[in-house]
């Protein structure tokens, strides 16, 4: 019995721990738009983002009612990052998943970067700035946070 509750308290120590060392689930903003028709999911490819490490924005696209997946829209939608003044025009891509789209970025600096995701998508505009200031998605941490020794 003495064992059993002793094992009981160790793995729950360990859980807590673990809990606090793995990163919180990835942080996606959402938004409504074309007057509702669809759901734009917006975030961070790998979160948390390093400077200086592969990664890239991510999109999905979901008809509102039917949370059906909409795809063709790399070929309408444009987006462009925005960091400190500079701003670059990314090439958006549909991958293997339907609705599901991203673009290649590696982030230089730390900090907050805008995304603007503008076009149209089945012929309706789209016109959404997504910004991790606002706390919908990850800022960029500096490398140096996870680099050792």
């Amino acid at each position: 019995m003495k064992y059993t509750r002793m094992l009981l308290v160790g793995l729950v120590m360990a859980l807590l721990v673990i809990m606090t060392i793995i990163p919180p689930a990835l942080a996606h903003e959402g938004e409504n738009v074309a007057d509702g028709v669809f759901t734009l999911n917006f975030g961070w490819r790998i979160e948390p983002t390093y400077t200086g490490i592969f990664n890239g924005p991510e999109l999905t696209i979901q008809r509102t009612e039917t949370m059906e997946p909409v795809t063709g829209a790399a070929d309408t939608l444009l987006i462009e990052v925005t960091f400190g003044g500079q701003s670059k025009m990314l090439r958006l891509r549909e991958t293997e998943e339907p609705g599901h789209y991203t673009a290649d970025l590696i982030p230089t600096r730390p900090g907050d970067y805008s995304f603007r995701v503008y076009g149209t998508v089945e012929d309706l505009p789209i016109e959404e700035t997504f910004n991790s200031a606002d706390g919908g998605f990850n800022t960029v941490n500096p490398i140096e946070d996870i680099q050792f020794p």
